[in-house]
C-alpha cells in the first residue's frame, strides 16, 4: 500500500493564517485513504520569510510537493493526486 507523507506547519504565522484548521485534517479524510496518510506537524517550516518565492502560509508538505496558502480541500485533492500517481 502506496503512503503519502503530510507535513502541516503549525508555526504562529501559518497556525494564525489557518493551520489551525489544517490541524484537523486527518479526522476529515475519506475513510479509504486515511490508512494511506502519515501526518505529521512541524513548529516551523521556514517559508515564511520569502513569501515572493515561496507564496503566503500556511504551508503543507504532501510528499515532495509544498503547498502555500493550504486549506483543507487543496490538501486533501494533493493527497490523492500523489496516491493515483
Amino acid at each position: 500500500m502506496k503512503k503519502v507523507n503530510v507535513k502541516i506547519c503549525v508555526g504562529t504565522a501559518c497556525y494564525l493564517i489557518g493551520g489551525s484548521e489544517l490541524m484537523s485534517l486527518p479526522d476529515l479524510l475519506p475513510p479509504e485513504i486515511k490508512p494511506c496518510v502519515e501526518f505529521k506537524f512541524a513548529e516551523c517550516m521556514e517559508r515564511c520569510d520569502c513569501e515572493k518565492e515561496n507564496g503566503r502560509p500556511p504551508f503543507v508538505r504532501v510528499d515532495d510537493e509544498i503547498i502555500s496558502g493550504a486549506t483543507v480541500e487543496s490538501v486533501i485533492c494533493a493527497i490523492q493526486k500523489h496516491l493515483d500517481a
